[in-house]
């Protein structure tokens, strides 16, 4: 594993998922899809793929480089709070793998670095929860006001 920081972006096996992640929106624009269609369909396949055929956990790097790649486009994508909320557990397992973590040098910073990207998912899933409550909320709120404005 080559990296140069505890960050989910900084190491070799986060930039080979982004190359295709980058080949995945170029496919999604074509189809008039939105950036954030690529990025969840391919996190998606990385969190029910997680495991090999042997149990074993498939690369960290790669997940944690997709659950920031999901953080980054939540502000433009809207995420289903079932998919953030499987995503968060997937990054929760990292989170607990102490054989992993010690192949790092510096393995607190990464386990800090992945319990904040835990808890923003976490935090995206609770707000998907919220959505549809507060848009019906608004809207009979708006239709509240036209009645009162109406002779």
């Amino acid at each position: 594993m080559g990296s140069w920081g505890a960050g989910p972006l900084d190491n070799d096996a986060a930039a080979d998922w982004e190359c295709g992640l980058d080949r995945a929106v170029i496919k999604a624009q074509k189809k008039n899809l939105p950036r954030g269609a690529a990025v969840e369909q391919m996190a998606n396949e990385l969190v029910r793929d997680r495991y090999s055929q042997h149990g074993q956990p498939r690369d960290h790097e790669e997940l944690r480089a997709a659950a920031e790649h999901v953080i980054r486009e939540s502000g433009s994508y809207d995420f289903p709070e079932a998919f953030l909320r499987e995503l968060a557990e997937a990054v929760k397992e990292i989170f607990l793998d102490k054989e992993w973590l010690r192949l790092w040098h510096h393995p607190v910073e990464v386990r800090e670095n992945i319990a904040q990207q835990r808890l923003r998912l976490l935090k995206l899933a609770e707000v998907a929860r919220l959505m549809p409550i507060l848009a019906a909320e608004e809207a009979a709120l708006r239709d509240t006001r036209l009645e009162r404005v109406s002779f």
